[in-house]
Protein backbone atom coordinates (compact mmCIF):
# COMPACT_ATOMS: atom_id res chain seq x y z
CA UNK A 1 0.00 0.00 0.00
CA UNK A 2 2.85 2.36 0.87
CA UNK A 3 4.34 1.68 -2.57
CA UNK A 4 1.03 2.57 -4.27
CA UNK A 5 0.81 5.89 -2.38
CA UNK A 6 4.42 6.62 -3.27
CA UNK A 7 3.76 6.02 -6.98
CA UNK A 8 0.63 8.20 -6.94
CA UNK A 9 2.52 11.01 -5.22
CA UNK A 10 5.27 10.84 -7.79
CA UNK A 11 2.76 10.96 -10.62
CA UNK A 12 1.05 14.01 -9.13
CA UNK A 13 4.39 15.79 -8.75
CA UNK A 14 5.27 14.98 -12.35
CA UNK A 15 1.92 16.28 -13.58
CA UNK A 16 2.36 19.62 -11.82
CA UNK A 17 5.99 19.90 -12.92
CA UNK A 18 5.11 19.30 -16.59
CA UNK A 19 2.10 21.64 -16.52
CA UNK A 20 3.08 24.94 -14.90
CA UNK A 21 -0.44 26.32 -15.42
CA UNK A 22 -1.86 23.74 -13.00
CA UNK A 23 -1.44 24.82 -9.39
CA UNK A 24 -1.55 22.43 -6.42
CA UNK A 25 -4.77 22.72 -4.43
CA UNK A 26 -4.77 23.93 -0.84
CA UNK A 27 -3.19 27.00 0.78
CA UNK A 28 0.53 27.49 0.44
CA UNK A 29 2.75 28.69 3.25
CA UNK A 30 1.85 32.21 4.34
CA UNK A 31 -1.33 32.31 2.22
CA UNK A 32 -4.31 34.20 3.64
CA UNK A 33 -7.10 31.64 3.95
CA UNK A 34 -9.79 34.19 4.89
CA UNK A 35 -12.89 33.57 2.78
CA UNK A 36 -13.79 36.53 0.60
CA UNK A 37 -16.50 37.12 -1.99
CA UNK A 38 -14.89 37.50 -5.42
CA UNK A 39 -15.54 40.79 -7.14
CA UNK A 40 -17.08 40.11 -10.54
CA UNK A 41 -17.22 43.11 -12.87
CA UNK A 42 -20.64 43.67 -14.43
CA UNK A 43 -20.89 42.59 -18.07
CA UNK A 44 -20.69 45.45 -20.52
CA UNK A 45 -24.03 46.25 -22.10
CA UNK A 46 -24.00 45.24 -25.75
CA UNK A 47 -25.22 47.53 -28.47
CA UNK A 48 -28.67 46.44 -29.63
CA UNK A 49 -29.13 46.38 -33.38
CA UNK A 50 -32.63 46.28 -34.81
CA UNK A 51 -33.36 44.42 -38.04
CA UNK A 52 -36.67 45.34 -39.64
CA UNK A 53 -37.55 42.20 -41.54
CA UNK A 54 -40.42 39.99 -40.40
CA UNK A 55 -39.65 37.55 -43.22
CA UNK A 56 -36.01 36.95 -42.29
CA UNK A 57 -34.95 33.36 -43.06
CA UNK A 58 -32.98 31.38 -40.50
CA UNK A 59 -29.96 31.40 -42.83
CA UNK A 60 -30.18 35.15 -43.35
CA UNK A 61 -30.54 35.77 -39.64
CA UNK A 62 -27.58 33.55 -38.81
CA UNK A 63 -25.39 35.59 -41.17
CA UNK A 64 -26.42 38.82 -39.43
CA UNK A 65 -25.93 37.23 -36.01
CA UNK A 66 -22.40 36.25 -37.00
CA UNK A 67 -21.52 39.72 -38.28
CA UNK A 68 -23.11 41.71 -35.48
CA UNK A 69 -21.96 39.31 -32.79
CA UNK A 70 -18.35 39.43 -34.00
CA UNK A 71 -18.59 43.23 -34.10
CA UNK A 72 -19.71 43.26 -30.46
CA UNK A 73 -23.45 43.79 -30.76
CA UNK A 74 -26.66 41.83 -30.40
CA UNK A 75 -29.85 41.68 -32.49
CA UNK A 76 -33.42 42.55 -31.57
CA UNK A 77 -35.35 41.17 -34.55
CA UNK A 78 -38.54 42.97 -35.45
CA UNK A 79 -41.08 40.20 -35.93
CA UNK A 80 -43.89 42.40 -37.19
CA UNK A 81 -44.42 45.05 -39.81
CA UNK A 82 -44.68 48.56 -38.41
CA UNK A 83 -47.48 50.08 -40.44
CA UNK A 84 -47.89 53.10 -38.17
CA UNK A 85 -45.49 55.77 -36.99
CA UNK A 86 -46.24 54.86 -33.37
CA UNK A 87 -45.35 51.19 -33.93
CA UNK A 88 -42.06 52.16 -35.56
CA UNK A 89 -41.15 54.59 -32.80
CA UNK A 90 -41.91 52.00 -30.12
CA UNK A 91 -39.55 49.50 -31.76
CA UNK A 92 -36.80 52.02 -32.47
CA UNK A 93 -36.91 53.12 -28.82
CA UNK A 94 -35.67 49.63 -27.86
CA UNK A 95 -32.61 49.62 -30.13
CA UNK A 96 -29.39 51.58 -30.58
CA UNK A 97 -29.19 51.38 -34.38
CA UNK A 98 -31.21 50.03 -37.30
CA UNK A 99 -30.40 47.74 -40.22
CA UNK A 100 -32.82 47.67 -43.14
CA UNK A 101 -31.84 44.47 -44.97
CA UNK A 102 -32.55 42.84 -48.31
CA UNK A 103 -35.90 41.42 -49.34
CA UNK A 104 -37.56 39.03 -51.71
CA UNK A 105 -39.34 40.89 -54.50
CA UNK A 106 -42.75 39.67 -53.32
CA UNK A 107 -42.13 40.80 -49.77
CA UNK A 108 -41.06 44.20 -51.03
CA UNK A 109 -43.76 45.01 -53.57
CA UNK A 110 -46.74 43.05 -52.33
CA UNK A 111 -46.91 40.73 -55.34
CA UNK A 112 -47.19 37.75 -52.99
CA UNK A 113 -50.45 39.14 -51.61
CA UNK A 114 -48.90 40.58 -48.47
CA UNK A 115 -48.97 44.31 -47.63
CA UNK A 116 -45.97 46.18 -48.96
CA UNK A 117 -42.95 45.97 -46.70
CA UNK A 118 -41.92 49.39 -47.95
CA UNK A 119 -44.53 51.04 -45.71
CA UNK A 120 -43.01 49.42 -42.62
CA UNK A 121 -39.43 50.11 -43.71
CA UNK A 122 -40.18 53.75 -44.42
CA UNK A 123 -41.65 54.18 -40.94
CA UNK A 124 -38.77 52.41 -39.22
CA UNK A 125 -36.01 54.21 -41.09
CA UNK A 126 -37.67 57.57 -40.51
CA UNK A 127 -38.12 56.81 -36.81
CA UNK A 128 -34.44 55.86 -36.49
CA UNK A 129 -33.33 59.01 -38.30
CA UNK A 130 -35.60 61.17 -36.13
CA UNK A 131 -34.15 59.54 -33.01
CA UNK A 132 -30.58 60.20 -34.15
CA UNK A 133 -29.75 56.51 -34.40
CA UNK A 134 -27.43 55.09 -37.08
CA UNK A 135 -28.99 53.34 -40.08
CA UNK A 136 -27.37 50.77 -42.35
CA UNK A 137 -29.29 49.86 -45.51
CA UNK A 138 -28.41 46.66 -47.33
CA UNK A 139 -29.64 45.85 -50.87
CA UNK A 140 -33.38 46.66 -50.73
CA UNK A 141 -32.74 48.52 -47.47
CA UNK A 142 -30.10 50.61 -49.23
CA UNK A 143 -32.72 51.62 -51.78
CA UNK A 144 -35.29 52.30 -49.04
CA UNK A 145 -32.88 54.58 -47.18
CA UNK A 146 -32.38 56.65 -50.31
CA UNK A 147 -36.16 56.85 -50.87
CA UNK A 148 -36.91 57.92 -47.28
CA UNK A 149 -34.35 60.70 -47.73
CA UNK A 150 -36.06 61.92 -50.90
CA UNK A 151 -34.57 59.79 -53.67
CA UNK A 152 -36.12 57.11 -55.89
CA UNK A 153 -35.58 53.63 -57.33
CA UNK A 154 -36.06 52.06 -60.76
CA UNK A 155 -35.47 48.68 -62.37
CA UNK A 156 -31.86 47.95 -63.33
CA UNK A 157 -33.12 47.07 -66.81
CA UNK A 158 -34.36 50.67 -67.16
CA UNK A 159 -31.35 52.34 -65.56
CA UNK A 160 -28.77 50.30 -67.48
CA UNK A 161 -30.56 48.57 -70.38
CA UNK A 162 -27.35 47.60 -72.20
CA UNK A 163 -25.45 46.54 -69.09
CA UNK A 164 -23.09 43.59 -69.24
CA UNK A 165 -22.82 43.55 -65.43
CA UNK A 166 -24.62 40.67 -63.73
CA UNK A 167 -26.66 42.08 -60.87
CA UNK A 168 -28.77 38.99 -60.24
CA UNK A 169 -28.09 35.36 -61.11
CA UNK A 170 -30.14 32.31 -60.17
CA UNK A 171 -29.48 28.76 -61.33
CA UNK A 172 -31.68 25.74 -60.58
CA UNK A 173 -33.45 27.63 -57.83
CA UNK A 174 -30.19 28.70 -56.19
CA UNK A 175 -29.34 32.38 -55.72
CA UNK A 176 -25.85 32.14 -57.19
CA UNK A 177 -25.25 35.86 -57.24
CA UNK A 178 -25.83 36.21 -53.50
CA UNK A 179 -23.14 33.69 -52.65
CA UNK A 180 -20.57 34.56 -55.33
CA UNK A 181 -18.13 37.38 -56.01
CA UNK A 182 -20.01 38.24 -59.17
CA UNK A 183 -18.96 41.75 -60.24
CA UNK A 184 -16.61 44.60 -59.42
CA UNK A 185 -17.45 47.97 -57.89
CA UNK A 186 -15.40 51.15 -57.82
CA UNK A 187 -15.23 52.79 -54.39
CA UNK A 188 -14.57 56.51 -53.92
CA UNK A 189 -11.21 56.91 -52.17
CA UNK A 190 -12.56 59.74 -49.97
CA UNK A 191 -15.43 57.68 -48.58
CA UNK A 192 -15.89 55.90 -45.27
CA UNK A 193 -16.48 52.71 -47.24
CA UNK A 194 -12.98 52.99 -48.71
CA UNK A 195 -11.43 53.32 -45.25
CA UNK A 196 -13.26 50.11 -44.28
CA UNK A 197 -12.57 47.98 -47.36
CA UNK A 198 -9.16 49.45 -48.16
CA UNK A 199 -9.51 49.19 -51.95
CA UNK A 200 -11.01 51.25 -54.76
CA UNK A 201 -11.73 48.11 -56.81
CA UNK A 202 -13.71 45.50 -54.88
CA UNK A 203 -15.43 42.31 -56.00
CA UNK A 204 -18.86 41.88 -54.42
CA UNK A 205 -21.88 39.60 -54.49
CA UNK A 206 -25.15 40.86 -55.98
CA UNK A 207 -28.85 39.97 -55.96
CA UNK A 208 -31.18 42.76 -57.05
CA UNK A 209 -33.47 43.81 -59.88
CA UNK A 210 -33.99 47.40 -58.73
CA UNK A 211 -31.45 50.08 -57.82
CA UNK A 212 -31.09 53.70 -56.74
CA UNK A 213 -32.30 56.03 -59.52
CA UNK A 214 -32.51 59.66 -58.37
CA UNK A 215 -30.01 60.11 -55.58
CA UNK A 216 -31.25 61.93 -52.47
CA UNK A 217 -29.71 65.37 -51.96
CA UNK A 218 -28.87 64.24 -48.41
CA UNK A 219 -26.47 61.50 -49.50
CA UNK A 220 -23.62 61.09 -51.95
CA UNK A 221 -22.65 58.11 -54.06
CA UNK A 222 -19.56 56.34 -52.74
CA UNK A 223 -19.45 53.32 -55.07
CA UNK A 224 -20.75 52.30 -58.48
CA UNK A 225 -20.74 49.19 -60.64
CA UNK A 226 -19.15 49.26 -64.08
CA UNK A 227 -22.49 50.11 -65.69
CA UNK A 228 -23.05 53.10 -63.41
CA UNK A 229 -25.50 51.43 -61.02
CA UNK A 230 -25.19 52.95 -57.52
CA UNK A 231 -23.57 50.44 -55.18
CA UNK A 232 -23.15 52.54 -52.03
CA UNK A 233 -24.26 55.82 -50.48
CA UNK A 234 -23.27 57.78 -47.38
CA UNK A 235 -24.82 60.75 -45.62
CA UNK A 236 -23.53 64.22 -46.45
CA UNK A 237 -24.30 65.74 -43.06
CA UNK A 238 -25.36 62.62 -41.16
CA UNK A 239 -22.16 60.57 -41.02
CA UNK A 240 -23.93 57.68 -39.29
CA UNK A 241 -25.90 56.42 -42.25
CA UNK A 242 -24.74 54.15 -45.05
CA UNK A 243 -26.32 52.09 -47.77
CA UNK A 244 -24.71 49.28 -49.78
CA UNK A 245 -26.32 47.43 -52.69
CA UNK A 246 -24.28 44.26 -52.09
CA UNK A 247 -24.55 41.89 -49.11
CA UNK A 248 -21.68 42.24 -46.60
CA UNK A 249 -23.53 39.98 -44.13
CA UNK A 250 -23.04 37.12 -46.60
CA UNK A 251 -19.55 38.17 -47.69
CA UNK A 252 -18.36 37.90 -44.09
CA UNK A 253 -21.03 35.85 -42.30
CA UNK A 254 -20.97 33.00 -44.83
CA UNK A 255 -17.91 33.53 -47.02
CA UNK A 256 -15.56 34.73 -44.27
CA UNK A 257 -14.22 37.78 -46.11
CA UNK A 258 -12.93 39.82 -43.15
CA UNK A 259 -12.85 43.30 -44.77
CA UNK A 260 -16.65 43.24 -44.90
CA UNK A 261 -16.86 42.70 -41.13
CA UNK A 262 -15.41 46.21 -40.84
CA UNK A 263 -18.71 47.63 -42.13
CA UNK A 264 -20.40 46.16 -39.06
CA UNK A 265 -17.50 47.22 -36.81
CA UNK A 266 -18.00 50.78 -38.04
CA UNK A 267 -21.76 50.55 -37.57
CA UNK A 268 -21.45 49.32 -33.97
CA UNK A 269 -18.93 52.09 -33.25
CA UNK A 270 -21.36 54.70 -34.58
CA UNK A 271 -24.13 53.25 -32.43
CA UNK A 272 -21.92 53.43 -29.33
CA UNK A 273 -21.05 57.07 -29.98
CA UNK A 274 -24.66 58.02 -30.64
CA UNK A 275 -25.81 56.22 -27.49
CA UNK A 276 -23.15 57.96 -25.42
CA UNK A 277 -24.23 61.33 -26.78
CA UNK A 278 -27.90 60.62 -25.98
CA UNK A 279 -27.05 59.54 -22.45
CA UNK A 280 -24.84 62.58 -21.93
CA UNK A 281 -27.57 64.87 -23.20
CA UNK A 282 -30.17 63.17 -21.01
CA UNK A 283 -28.05 63.45 -17.86
CA UNK A 284 -27.29 67.08 -18.69
CA UNK A 285 -30.97 67.88 -18.89
CA UNK A 286 -31.47 66.45 -15.40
Amino acid sequence: MKKIFAVLAAMAFALVSCNPDIEPSGPSAGQDTTTTTPVVPPPSAKIVIGICHSGMTSTGLSNYQKCIGDAGGTILLNGNYCFTKAEAEAYVAKIDALISPGSTSGDADGSDGKPKRSVSDNNLIQAALDAGKPVLGICYGHQRLNVVLGGSTKAVSVLAPSSEVTHKLSQNGSNVGLNTLIHEITVDSTSILYTLLGETKVMVNSSHEYAVANVSSKVWVTARAGDGIVEAIEGKDNKRIMGVQFHPEVLYGKMGLVPHLRIFDWFIAQAKEAKKERESSSSGEG
